[in-house]
């Protein structure tokens, strides 16, 4: 199974395993203008090493919802609650337990993608597997 279809599966909803349906993340991020905007702007707001450890190989470094909300703002953050009919808690808690958990999955060998994330998400989500 290669990277696009393990993403694809993610999205599909829970897996055999029980793995997590990452779809409500990807619906966040896209009303927040894209996985690149929003990597950009936890970058952007100091979160350089917890964002490494996502694409580096080995553990994943946790980050809050609270530092979420402050980094990205209660503008983007309730743009997003908005637009999914959640609170801003709801969509803070999504980013800050699922997208670690993304990042690291579509970086199995601990590079970030040539052409940016969301180059990897729209081949997925446009069927370029």
């Amino acid at each position: 199974m290669n990277i696009l279809d393990m993403i694809g599966g993610a999205l599909g909803g829970v897996g055999a395993g029980g793995s997590t349906n990452y779809g409500q993340l990807f619906e966040v991020v896209q009303s927040m203008g894209g996985l690149d905007a929003v990597m950009d702007q936890l970058r952007a707001g100091g979160l350089n090493d917890q964002i490494g450890s996502w694409i580096a190989q080995g553990a994943n470094q946790a980050i809050t919802p609270d530092r979420v909300r402050a980094i990205l703002g209660d503008g983007m953050i309730g743009r997003a609650a908005q637009q999914m009919g959640l609170s801003p808690e709801r969509i803070a808690e999504i980013i800050a337990q699922q997208l670690p958990a993304v990042i690291d999955m579509m970086t199995p060998d601990g590079s970030a993608p040539g052409g940016g994330f969301g180059s990897i998400l729209g081949q997925v989500l446009g069927g370029g597997r």
